[in-house]
């Protein structure tokens, strides 16, 4: 694996955890909020939200599996002695 590729794969792994510890604690609040009823309005934000973090996750995995290709194409075939 190039150096590169390495570096791209490691930016990408730190965004999606970046977008998921994000999601994953905003989400959690309005969850808390729905169940004690404190939210006035809440659904429509928790839709919202939860559209966003989907939408973000979809984006984060396409970066990754971009990047995963360019690593596979970047490998030479081992070549077999005969």
């Amino acid at each position: 694996m190039t150096p590169a590729v390495r570096d791209q794969i490691r930016r990408e792994v730190d965004l999606i955890e970046r977008f998921s510890q994000y999601y994953h604690r905003r989400l959690a609040t309005l969850i808390d909020d729905m169940n004690h009823a404190r939210a006035a309005g809440g659904d429509r934000e928790c839709l919202r939200l939860c559209v966003e973090a989907v939408g973000m996750i979809l984006s984060s995995q396409n970066h990754l599996c971009r990047t995963l290709k360019r690593l596979g194409s970047d490998q030479r075939p081992i070549s077999r002695a005969a």
